[in-house]
């Protein structure tokens, strides 16, 4: 049975069937491309960033955490409290964090700006659909990404189809 939601993957993954003619895209494309590549670059930016920085400082800080702390120790409100707090400190832990911390809001503010703004071509709207779909259910985040989706389609497909 196609549902709704089988149709729309299948726009995003199957090849187009049409050609689309020049005159056929709005203005939306181009003038919407160097917006969109400005903040997909940021985004990409981001998680590159994002990723470097947990592997080099935000796991080993973990890892050095668990080694000295152990596992199941909840040394911040345990016992071992002020040894955490000045274990903590010498290891610039809330530094760290909040560094990760602001590559994540980056990473997660961009997607929902790309994810709100017109998708100037189908690359662009398989993308935001590929961002929209977790294990097989639909994960919009509010009705505006929706109908931001929902516009993409309907602007970026052949008349007709």
């Amino acid at each position: 049975m196609t549902t709704r939601r089988n149709f729309i993957v299948s726009l995003a993954l199957a090849p187009p069937a049409i050609a689309v003619p020049t005159g056929a895209i709005s203005a939306v494309s181009t003038a919407g491309r160097g917006r969109w590549e400005v903040v997909m670059a940021e985004h990409v930016a981001a998680m590159t960033a994002g990723a470097e920085y947990d592997r080099t400082h935000v796991n080993p800080l973990y890892d050095a955490m668990k080694a000295k702390f152990g596992d199941l120790c909840r040394p911040e409100t345990g016992p071992l409290r002020e040894e955490y707090r000045e274990w903590c400190a010498a290891h610039n832990y809330e530094a760290i964090i909040a560094q990760s911390e602001r590559y994540t809001d980056v990473e997660s503010d961009t997607r929902v700006a790309l994810l709100r703004m017109p998708a100037p071509d189908l690359a662009a709207l398989r993308w935001k659909l590929d961002e929209t779909f977790a294990d097989g259910d639909i994960a919009l985040w509010c009705d505006e990404i929706a109908d931001a989706i929902r516009a993409d389609i309907v602007r970026l497909m052949p008349k007709g189809a």
